[in-house]
């Protein structure tokens, strides 16, 4: 079974507080301005109350979402989040200038 599927299977068996919250809709915030900044900050504190994020985090990676708030970020915030986490020069003891 992929991580994914034992994800969506854990998500099943022990459902989070983004699935019994009750509005599925706060975690795809749609238009902008101050109302969609506030449906994004509303999603995130969701996030950081959850047991899986880091779960949620490698499904949202994984599956490459590009619409939901996904363990507390953004489908922008998880793209610099990734490119980061990918990056040699940063993820590379001894290239790293000395602190």
């Amino acid at each position: 079974m992929s991580k994914s599927k034992a994800f969506l299977q854990k998500l099943a068996d022990e459902p989070p507080p983004c699935v019994t919250i009750g509005d599925p809709e706060l975690f795809f915030p749609d238009g902008w301005g101050d109302t969609h900044t506030f449906q994004i900050r509303q999603a995130k504190e969701v996030c950081h109350r959850c047991p899986l994020v880091s779960e949620c985090l490698e499904f949202a990676l994984e599956t490459e979402d590009q619409h939901a708030i996904l363990a507390g970020m953004t489908p922008a915030e998880r793209t610099v989040f990734k490119n980061w986490a990918n990056d040699p020069y940063i993820n590379t003891p001894g290239l790293r200038p000395a602190a």
